[in-house]
């Protein structure tokens, strides 16, 4: 729900990536990170950004790739 509310009002959200990289931990997990700039359009036309860094870490279950964790945040400058 929280989620949910969060969203309301957007129409449009764009992440560019400025970096990423992925690292393999094991034959069995991975680790990507990646940072850039996100831009949001809002329904009253207004659009607000800015600089965005996530990790997403993968494992492989009967040989498929799966996202175990994901976390997107904002770092202060």
């Amino acid at each position: 729900q929280r989620t949910a509310r969060g969203f309301q009002g957007l129409t449009r959200l764009t992440y560019v990536y400025t970096r990423h990289s992925i690292t393999v931990l094991s034959p069995t997990t991975a680790l990507w990170v990646g940072e850039g700039t996100a831009t949001a359009s809002l329904q009253d036309g207004r659009e607000v950004g800015g600089p965005f860094a996530e990790t997403v870490l993968f494992v492989k279950r009967d040989g498929r790739w799966l996202v175990l964790h994901a976390h997107r945040s904002t770092p202060k400058g």
